[in-house]
């Protein structure tokens, strides 16, 4: 029996304070008064999926919470630091409460936070504190009820998780920034990185070209120094092959088109491969072939293939005006109820061709077609069409 499960989330925004005189922030001191003092904008604010400030909130999941359920994203936000003018760290805080989060920890809910780095969704703690790499950090909450030995222990329970947003100003020299890079060293070892470019998932037959990102780089952890230069090889555009880097450890950098996020970035050799983490798990670079294997995901996901209409013709058309009459194209409808029109490929051997009976009626299904670069199948489906055809 499926229970609901309301959960609140308390957002407390910001403190920001600035006071003038003996705190050193934002203090200045002049010796006529006819001299103007400006204060340093500080405009930091914290928005949810709306654009809206976040305050004191309440979300309802679409569905019952119960045993078995898949994760579901259940709130998400942003901390935008717009035109603050002082050096800045944010902290963020998840604290859930009640009887659906005993302190015991044996609640058999699941709460994860993410952050959006570099393009990939990463695994935070509930109590993080960091210093802003871009303009706007964004976060997401997720929920998740695996199966446990104590579900039944929580059914009709409730629970409350409250999310506290700081913004602190810090002080100049508190905020270094990124070292700069190490000068090279001519004797080090180098290898090759072939970087290879897929969406959903990688099926060969989801391979899309490299231009599809852009700003593409390998960052040394130790050195710092970045390495953006590659070659499509063989005509190859979903490849990228990367020459001369020196062996250790990197991340991996790129900026991905609007609409579409990062599924999963793959390291190793076929039947090998691990998932990247910039952390705990790297690329790194020995002196045999590296391997990324980057995945894409679309917002916009496959919602309809159309049918296509039957095909008449007549019974002693010869083959090669057969294979001209079969339809190019079909029409799919994606999640936001767009039509896109894709290319159709067909594979009719002769011999099947001479052994229909004519006048007849057979149907034929297509090869895999491709979806437009905005457009994700998930759930997966089969990129197939069905055509009937009618010989009379």
């Amino acid at each position: 029996m499926k229970k609901k499960i309301g959960i609140s989330l308390f957002a407390v925004l910001f403190v920001a304070i600035a006071m003038m005189g003996t705190v050193a922030y934002f203090s200045k001191s002049f010796k006529s008064d006819s001299n103007r003092a400006t204060a340093a904008s500080f405009e930091v604010e914290a928005v949810n999926a709306q654009g809206k400030v976040i305050g004191d909130a309440q979300f309802d999941l679409d569905e019952k919470l119960y045993p078995g359920m898949k994760p579901a994203e259940v709130y998400s936000f942003s901390i935008n630091k717009n035109n603050t003018e002082v050096p800045v760290q944010y902290k963020v805080n998840l604290s859930p409460s009640g009887d659906l989060f005993p302190a015991d920890g044996s609640t058999p809910i699941k709460l994860t936070m993410q952050r959006n780095m570099n393009g990939n969704w990463t695994d935070i703690d509930y109590n993080s504190e960091f210093k802003p790499e871009a303009t706007a950090e964004s976060f997401r909450i997720s929920v998740e009820w695996p199966h446990g030995n104590n579900d039944i222990a929580f059914q009709g329970k409730t629970g409350n998780i409250k999310l506290e947003v700081v913004a602190t100003q810090i002080d100049a020299e508190e905020e270094q920034g990124e070292p700069q890079p190490e000068p090279e060293d001519p004797n080090a070892v180098r290898s090759t990185a072939q970087i290879t470019l897929y969406k959903d998932s990688t099926s060969s037959s989801n391979f899309i070209d490299f231009t599809n990102i852009t700003n593409f780089k390998l960052k040394n952890k130790n050195t710092r120094r970045e390495y953006t230069v590659g070659t499509t090889p063989g005509g190859q555009k979903h490849v990228y092959k990367m020459n001369e880097i020196p062996v250790g450890e990197y991340t991996i950098h790129f900026d991905t088109p609007a609409g579409m996020s990062v599924k999963e970035i793959q390291l190793g050799e076929a039947y090998k491969e691990t998932i990247y983490n910039p952390d705990s798990n790297p690329l790194v670079i020995t002196n045999k072939p590296n391997y990324v294997k980057i995945v894409l995901k679309s917002e916009l996901t496959l919602k309809e293939i159309k049918p296509l209409e039957d095909l008449t013709v007549p019974a002693n058309i010869k083959m090669n005006d057969f294979l001209a009459a079969l339809p190019k194209q079909a029409t799919i409808v994606d999640s936001a109820n767009q039509e896109h029109q894709v290319d159709l490929k067909w594979d009719v051997r002769p011999f099947v061709f001479n052994d229909w009976k004519k006048p007849g009626s057979y149907s034929i299904w297509s090869e895999f077609f491709k979806l437009p670069v905005n457009v994700s199948s998930d759930p997966s489906q089969r990129l197939e069409v069905k055509l009937n055809i009618n010989f009379q």
